[in-house]
């Protein structure tokens, strides 16, 4: 059982906002995570390139390698922002479109 102070409306919404930012927090892990993976991918890039001796005008130095992990944090940004987009405007939409079976 659940006692009677615990059933007032302040609780219940506390309760509320505490679970709504519990979830918005792995949310944001997630995506915090998936940017530093595409992060640490990019930054190797040159170093790889240049173990593969690709015939591509990189050097494989720490500032070559910082600008390409930048470089990727924003492409990775900008993929997320449109998904972002996207998802918002299916959602929008979701009322005028046709379900097909």
């Amino acid at each position: 059982m659940i006692p009677a102070e615990f059933l007032t409306k302040e609780y219940i919404v506390v309760i509320i906002v505490f679970i709504l930012a519990l979830f918005i927090l792995y949310r944001l892990f997630k995506v915090v995570m998936k940017s530093m993976m595409v992060m640490a991918a990019a930054f190797a890039f040159p170093f790889l390139v240049s173990y593969l001796n690709l015939p591509l005008p990189i050097s494989p130095d720490l500032d070559t390698a910082i600008r390409f992990a930048l470089l990727g944090l924003v492409i990775f940004v900008v993929y997320e922002f449109f998904g972002f987009i996207t998802h918002f405007f299916k959602l929008l939409t979701f009322p005028f479109r046709r379900h097909r079976r």
